[in-house]
């Protein structure tokens, strides 16, 4: 049965935003746990919570998911409550099973009797009597409850949702429209069940209450009759205790409660001292753990201390009644105590009568509002269908829909009133109909010729604008926005200059538009506009006046062109005509024009320049043609006779300058037109090209000359494009490599190159490019070549560098090494051959004369006495000639063995000193080592150090005048120490400074020089130095004295473990 909600509520989900849902949903359920806590006692047993009320909103609002986490949020409280979980599964299941029915059914009422009738009351009776351990009856009974409190529930959150529809306008927008049908449903159930329960609720609490005061009246006549049998006993227990295994049933069975039964009956008697003796039953109020909780106004309940779900601790519960005796008040208390199983029987019998009564009586409105409601809803049915109905009727001028009565006065008499207004109507449109049949004709007609124009505007590539006599713009058509971006939104209500230009236009142009429109005339502009993304345009606009058919002026159309392309073109002429001017100018070229048919030429002043003719000549033409060299003319006269329109012609020619003589000239001409006489019109270009011709003979004179010399060098001359591709080839690197130059060119320069040199040169040169070191540009390199037959030769290698036109060029002059390695080699074997040889008898000659020079064999004169001397002097640099010599060989074999350490810069400088000492006293030459000497480490071979630098010191002191002195300093770099000899000698020239490193290298190489030496000293000190990866080096001036320095590098802890390296 369907009460009539039409919409979904599940859909009014989305009216809500995310936070104010989920603050609606936590106030719903804090809602729920508030209705289930606070319940309200219908009678014994039948407890109705109304958490449910709020869930069921948060279905209708938010759908079924947010609607069972309120009722499982509500549900909680009742497993603190009742001890076990399995009502929160039943509410939840219910919540659930209401929001998916209800879908269909519409009404909340009819959802839940749904869920109760199928689903709810099994599942209760199933969980109850199964897992809880309630009896059958008891879990029947409280399906009965949950059905009906869930029913009720229904209808209190059905008529609430309708209060608040009506009253609360805000809930409209998340409430699902409802219908006449359901808000009289849930009135009348809500007044109806609002009795019935009141009725139900006073007859059940009057049965209660009489019941208790039964069971109360009972237990007072049981506490007297035990009161009396113990004094009648004179206090015998025993005696009592067996009579009252007897007596009692007879007492109970006298004791007339209408039909109130007892059972579990236990008395007994407390002492004064605590002692407690039980007469008949097990008092378990006295010997169980319990709570027991006081009633002034009758007897006291006791609840035993159990895990039991609440409902079965109920049923085990005991009423006790505790009085003094009165036979003997101060000695002892008699104690009854009656088990509440059977009141609990009782109440739950009567409680099922009551709530099926509740039940039927809530079925009993759901039928009875169907039949109540529908009058109502058959006679707003017809008004709909009836308003369907009236628009088909009107338009097809057919009958309208009728309306029957409902038999009910009111209702009917509402209907006749709707009848009569309706047909009221149809009359007053059909007249309506008429006269707008007619109107419409007219303005169909009109609308056509409207649309014809609006189509033409519309189509039109020029862009519209028609505004107001305020010139505030009230329509724009399509190419308007295409050419501006601008819609008609944005235009509306402005005048098109506010909006499309940056500021005023020039005056004239304001003015001729200020003019137009004051005088009603229009105007006709051309002005600069912007578009909407910034867009600088030439617009040309034609604004005429707007009149109606009465004359009356009401706006302008304006017709804009956009003209940017033809301003663009203008400018640009404008700009190449002066460029062009200012080019001819700087150029010195010439520009004229020559008609051929009254033989008129005009030039410009270039052009006077370049031939000598005044600009103020009338016979330019003729002066012109007279001083062309008549081959030239001849030949300039047929290229241009026979020359087609538009053809360009490009020739030379010679002219006689008055004052410069014969010049040559380049001509270029174009022939414009031909007209119908025949005669032609040129317009041309001239350059004096004279010295352009010289400088290029001279040029192609040099090259001449140039590739003559390359081509006759002793050395191959190789060049090499940035690809290392080879571009020439001379005759001297011909017959190096045995490759004709034809052979190469255009091919890598690597197949010049041995596979070692080959593989890395392509590197070498992208390396260089990107400005990275230049490992062979512009030095003199040692490398293996490979000629035509795939021979290895060694050659010297100087490259440099050219930039030209057409990229970098890299000239390579080699010079082949075959013929000098071999005799470095000779040199080599002889000096070590040569030393050899010395060694031996050098070192007998030192020894006998030092014999000699000693006295053994007798005292020398004092003439014996030098020449001995001078001998033994010769023969000491004899011997260091042959050391020097030996070591060379060793350098040049790769024999000489350098121990790199760590050494104090101190001790190695004051060795040094003290080995050199004697020699400069020798000289009468000082020795000055400068003050402070860094307290330093150095990497270096001490011997080897001590060996380069006395060389530097002998040297020095050699070169001093007598008497003069040599100082050594040293100065820290910044990782480097630099030890400087420094003297005041001769100097050396500067065209023999490359001359000093090199092997048997003497500045003065003369028989009569000196100071004479063997020419090794310097080029072994640059071997050792590089050996000990260090440097050596030298500043000198001629007559100024000269600077020798060797650098080692500084000990750091970094370099401990590469000392030997």
């Amino acid at each position: 049965m369907n009460f009539g909600v039409a919409q979904s509520s599940d859909k009014v989900l989305g009216n809500v935003s995310l936070p104010y849902k989920s603050i609606a949903i936590l106030v719903l359920a804090a809602l729920a746990v508030v209705g289930n806590y606070f319940a309200i006692t219908l009678f014994h047993g039948v407890d109705f919570l109304f958490g449910s009320i709020a869930a069921l909103f948060a279905v209708r609002i938010f759908g079924i998911r947010a609607g069972c986490f309120v009722a499982f949020c509500g549900a909680i409280v009742t497993y603190f409550d009742w001890g076990h979980p399995y009502a929160i599964i039943i509410f939840t299941l219910e919540i659930g099973i209401v929001g998916l029915v209800s879908k269909r059914v519409g009404n909340l009422v009819l959802a839940d009797a749904i869920f109760w009738l199928f689903v709810g009351v099994s599942t209760v009776i199933v969980l109850y009597s199964n897992f809880v351990g309630v009896p059958t009856e008891s879990a029947v009974y409280i399906a009965l409850k949950q059905a009906v409190n869930g029913m009720l529930n229904a209808v209190l959150a059905g008529f609430l949702m309708e209060l608040s529809r009506v009253y609360v306008p805000m809930m409209r927008r998340f409430l699902p429209v409802t219908s006449l049908r359901t808000v009289l449903f849930y009135s009348m159930a809500v007044v109806i069940m609002g009795f019935s329960t009141t009725f139900v609720l006073v007859q059940t609490k009057f049965a209660y209450e009489g019941a208790v005061n039964r069971m109360n009246t009972a237990m007072s006549v049981l506490a007297s009759w035990a009161d009396s049998e113990l004094n009648a006993n004179d206090g015998d227990e025993d005696l009592t205790r067996t009579a009252f295994e007897e007596r009692v049933s007879n007492v109970l069975s006298r004791i007339d409660s209408n039909n109130f039964p007892l059972s579990g009956v236990s008395i007994g008697i407390i002492y004064s001292d605590g002692e407690v003796a039980i007469l008949t039953g097990s008092l378990r109020s006295v010997s169980g753990e319990g709570t027991v909780i006081v009633n002034e106004n009758g007897a006291d309940q006791w609840v035993p201390t159990s895990n039991a779900a609440g409902m079965l601790r109920e049923r085990e519960t005991a009423y006790v009644l505790r009085v003094p005796s009165v036979f003997a008040p101060t000695e002892r208390e008699i104690v009854v105590e009656i088990s509440a199983a059977p009141l609990i029987d009782i109440l739950e019998a009567r409680g099922r009568m009551s709530l099926i009564l509740l039940a039927l009586i809530l079925g009993a409105i759901t039928v009875t509002s169907r039949f109540l409601t529908h009058g109502l809803s058959s006679l707003s049915n017809q008004f709909v269908q009836m308003a369907n109905g009236m628009q088909t009727s009107i338009m097809q001028n057919s009958p309208m829909p009728k309306m029957s009565n409902v038999g009910i006065v009111e209702l009917d008499s509402i209907g006749g009133v709707v009848r009569q207004m309706s047909g009221q109507l149809a009359r007053t449109f059909r007249e309506h109909q008429d006269l707008n049949h007619t109107l419409e004709e007219r303005v169909q007609s009109r609308t056509r010729e409207l649309e014809f124009l609006s189509r033409i505007i519309k189509q039109t590539t020029n862009a519209v604008v028609v505004t107001d006599t305020a010139g505030k713009v009230t329509w724009i058509n399509e190419a308007f926005s295409q050419m501006t971006g601008y819609h008609w939104e944005e235009m509306l209500g402005k005048t098109p200059g506010e909006v499309l230009q940056k500021g005023l236009p020039p005056e004239e142009i304001l003015e001729n538009m200020r003019q137009g429109l004051l005088k009603v005339q229009g105007f006709h502009v051309e002005l600069v506009n912007y578009t909407k993304f910034g867009r600088r345009y030439w617009v040309e606009v034609r604004c005429n006046p707007i009149f109606d058919h009465e004359g009356t002026h009401t706006g302008f159309l304006a017709i804009q062109n956009d003209v940017t392309e033809r301003h663009e073109t203008s400018l640009t002429l404008q700009q190449t005509l002066g460029r062009l001017d200012i080019a001819s100018t700087l150029a010195s070229m010439g520009v004229w024009s020559y008609d051929a048919g009254i033989h008129m030429v005009e030039w410009n002043d270039q052009n006077s320049s370049m031939h000598g003719i005044p600009q103020t000549a009338e016979n330019k033409y003729e002066l012109w043609e007279e001083n062309v060299h008549p081959d030239d003319l001849v030949a300039m006269n047929h290229l241009l006779r026979n020359g087609k329109e538009d053809d360009d012609v490009e020739f030379e020619y010679r002219f006689m300058h008055p004052e410069l003589g014969e010049r040559l000239i380049l001509c270029r001409v174009h022939i414009t037109s031909i007209r119908e006489s025949g005669t032609r019109y040129y317009t041309g270009a001239n350059l004096d090209i004279t010295e352009v011709r010289k400088t290029t003979q001279r040029l192609a004179n040099a090259a001449a000359k140039n590739a003559a010399i390359l081509d006759n060098a002793l050395d191959s001359i190789i060049t090499i494009d940035h690809e290392g591709n080879i571009t020439s080839f001379n005759r001297a690197a011909e017959t190096m490599f045995g490759y004709r130059a034809n052979e190469v060119v255009g091919k890598n320069v690597s197949i010049l190159m041995s596979e070692q040199f080959s593989e890395r040169h392509s590197d070498y040169i992208s390396s260089y490019l990107k400005g990275r070191e230049a490992r062979m540009i512009d030095k003199v390199t040692e490398i293996e070549a490979k000629r035509s037959n795939g021979n290895v030769f060694p050659i010297e290698l100087a490259v440099s560098k050219s930039v030209e036109d057409t990229g970098t060029v890299f000239i390579g002059i080699v010079r082949d090494l075959t013929e000098r390695r071999k005799v470095d080699l000779m040199k080599s074997e002889f000096l070590a051959m040569v030393s050899h040889e010395l060694r031996t008898p050098l070192t007998s000659i030192q020894g006998t004369l030092s014999l000699v020079k000693a006295g053994i064999f007798g005292e020398l004169n004092e003439r014996g006495q030098r020449m001995v001397g001078s001998s033994l002097e010769n023969a000491e640099t004899l011997g260091l000639m042959v050391d020097e010599i030996l070591d060379l060989e060793k350098l040049s074999s790769g024999k000489l063995e350098v121990f790199v350490e760590q050494v104090n810069l101190n001790y190695l400088l004051k060795r040094t000193i003290d080995t050199t000492q004697s020699y400069s006293d020798k000289f009468s030459v000082k020795l000055s080592l400068e003050k402070p000497v860094p307290d330093l480490v150095i990497l270096a071979d001490p011997k080897r150090s001590v060996q380069v630098l006395t060389n530097l010191i002998s040297n020095a002191v050699k070169f001093s005048p007598t008497g003069d002195m040599v100082r050594v300093e040293a100065k820290q770099t910044k990782d480097h120490v630099r030890v400087s000899v420094i003297d005041n000698g001769p100097g050396i020239p500067q065209d023999k400074h490359d001359l000093l490193f090199q092997k048997f290298s003497q500045i003065d190489a003369s028989d009569s020089r000196s100071n004479r030496g063997t020419g090794l000293g310097l080029a072994i000190s640059r071997e050792l130095m590089d050996s000990m990866k260090g440097r050596i080096g030298f500043t000198s001036k001629k007559g100024a004295g000269s600077t020798f320095w060797a650098e080692f590098r500084i000990y750091t802890e970094a370099q401990a473990e590469n000392i030997d390296k």
